[in-house]
């Protein structure tokens, strides 16, 4: 099995829910990763040190202090624009050029993420079916008719008798 990156282990540490069961598993018991784990854990412990800063924050007298240095500071003079004309259409085509890349861009980063790594059936054990909720819950049901089940020699048949298109396969994959 391959070794996890050092940003899954520092996954590990932040959010360990994040992390699937299999990665965690293996860093529990490798004789490698287990070492980096605690390199990644003692390094972020030094940056949360580094970035805090030890001292009490008085963030209202900041806002205060901001607000009238902004009252007391001099207006700028406005510029006129030659072509105001143009600023809309200039302004509506970046605006487009930024979110088509942005969104491919996004789209290319992203998608990889919700790959699928494995398929697996589950085994639900029967006492905890008990737990499941009633169908009562989620409303009322009512059965309006018996279903008539009969057997029909072809699809054709088939379509005439429920009203619902059959697909028709032409080729199977292999295996």
């Amino acid at each position: 099995m391959r070794h996890p990156s050092d940003g899954l282990l520092r996954r590990l540490l932040d959010e360990p829910d994040g992390v699937a069961d299999s990665d965690r598993s293996h860093v529990d018991g490798c004789p490698v990763c287990g070492p980096r784990l605690a390199r990644v854990s003692g390094d972020a412990l030094d940056v949360g040190a580094a970035l805090s800063l030890g001292v009490d924050v008085d963030v209202d007298a900041g806002w205060e202090r901001l607000r009238a240095g902004l009252e007391t500071a001099a207006p700028q003079p406005v510029r006129q624009r030659r072509r105001p004309v143009r600023t809309p259409l200039v302004a509506v085509v970046g605006v487009m050029a930024l979110l088509g890349g942005a969104s491919a861009a996004a789209a290319g980063n992203w998608f990889p993420i919700f790959r699928t790594e494995q398929v697996a059936p589950i085994t639900v054990p029967q006492a905890d079916l008990v737990q499941l909720p009633e169908l009562e819950e989620f409303g009322a049901m009512r059965v309006e008719s018996r279903p008539a089940i009969r057997n029909v020699d072809d699809a054709r048949a088939a379509r005439e008798a429920t009203g619902l298109a059959s697909p028709r396969i032409t080729d199977l994959p292999m295996g």
